[in-house]
């Protein structure tokens, strides 16, 4: 955000507002089902640390939608 602000003279807030803005945008899409041929279900290994056998182990999950915008 700095380089940004110093580069092209674009400050933090307008970024921040920015940002927000899109966010509220993408959330609102993907409740009226703008993405939904784009978000499908997705297979992938998930890894579990046992914090007492200090083991790994994996499972397989399927994760069927985004679950949330993450702010950085």
């Amino acid at each position: 955000a700095e380089v940004v602000s110093e580069r092209y003279g674009i400050s933090r807030q307008l970024q921040d507002e920015y940002s927000l803005q899109s966010q509220q945008r993408t959330a609102a899409a993907q409740e009226n089902g703008i993405f939904d041929d784009e978000i499908v279900p997705m297979q992938a290994v998930k890894s579990v640390f046992n914090r007492e056998t200090k083991e790994t182990s994996y499972e397989q999950v399927t994760v069927e939608k985004d679950e949330c915008n993450r702010p950085s």
